[in-house]
């Protein structure tokens, strides 16, 4: 009895935070979702894990040609390929991370119904799966770098700390439309286009500098521009992001993720009774 984990139970206000105590102490079971999350995404796949390599390479080569070769886009002095590459990666990341994340409420029904689990790893968990394939896909930047005769600069030990900016961004979409879309399932049927329009406003197969000075400060309320610019200076050696413009990205994103996490652990109790 001595070794049974106690729970107290309390009576809570209207306002809820997440127990990152709890998270911690349940962190075996946050592996379990992510190893399961894993095995569910690439289950009855002929090629399995292959595939998060030729879906990056696929995509990149095609943008190449037709923004690289027929637009001419200019790309900082880096080669094209290697440009959108270093650019199209994180994004790619952040894409699955969201689409997964705020679907992981609804797609984990009797977890959420019939049994007790932090509903905080049906978020997260989604997440941890999508940076495993972002590491496996970073083998290809290898094929770019010796393709190009090229070698990865020094500012490339900074790339985790700019994927962990990349989870923050993550977290601060999900916590607010997960639950939101446990409730209202319009959010999953318009998220994908809104991602989609939302890759072309971002720096992504275009530099930065292309737009206007006064229209590059202001695209970093978009966090992700400031993601985008980061992982370029890590991985190609691009001019680094714009000092100003990044902490406009922290700040939305903490003025977006702290209020979220509140949104969330209040928000989550009354899903289950309407999932």
């Amino acid at each position: 009895m001595k070794d049974l984990p106690h729970v107290k139970i309390r009576a809570e206000g209207r306002l809820e935070r997440l127990d990152l105590i709890e998270l911690w102490q349940r962190r075996d079971l946050a592996i379990e979702l992510v190893l399961s999350d894993f095995r569910m995404r690439h289950r009855q796949t002929i090629i399995g894990i292959v595939w998060a390599f030729l879906q990056p390479f696929a995509t990149v080569a095609v943008f190449s040609v037709l923004f690289g070769y027929f637009a001419k886009f200019p790309s900082n002095g880096v080669p094209y390929p290697l440009f959108l590459f270093s650019g199209y990666l994180i994004w790619s990341f952040f894409s699955r991370g969201v689409l997964a994340s705020v679907q992981g409420l609804t797609s984990n029904v009797p977890l959420v119904s019939k049994v007790y689990v932090p509903r905080a790893f049906l978020i997260m968990a989604p997440i941890a799966t999508a940076a495993f394939e972002l590491l496996i896909s970073l083998v290809m930047l290898s094929v770019f770098y010796l393709y190009f005769t090229t070698l990865p600069p020094k500012t490339i030990v900074f790339y985790p700390f700019v994927l962990l900016f990349a989870v923050f961004v993550i977290l601060a979409v999900s916590f607010w439309l997960a639950p939101l879309n446990a409730l209202l399932r319009d959010i999953q049927l318009t998220l994908p286009s809104a991602l989609q329009l939302m890759f072309f406003i971002t720096p992504i197969v275009y530099p930065i500098s292309l737009l206007p000075e006064w229209l590059q400060l202001l695209s970093y309320v978009n966090p992700m521009t400031a993601v985008i610019e980061a992982s370029r200076w890590c991985l190609t050696d691009a001019p680094p992001p714009s000092v100003i413009g990044f902490g406009i990205s922290v700040v939305v994103v903490l003025m977006t993720l702290l209020p979220g996490t509140v949104f969330f652990a209040t928000r989550v109790r009354v899903v289950a009774d309407r999932i």
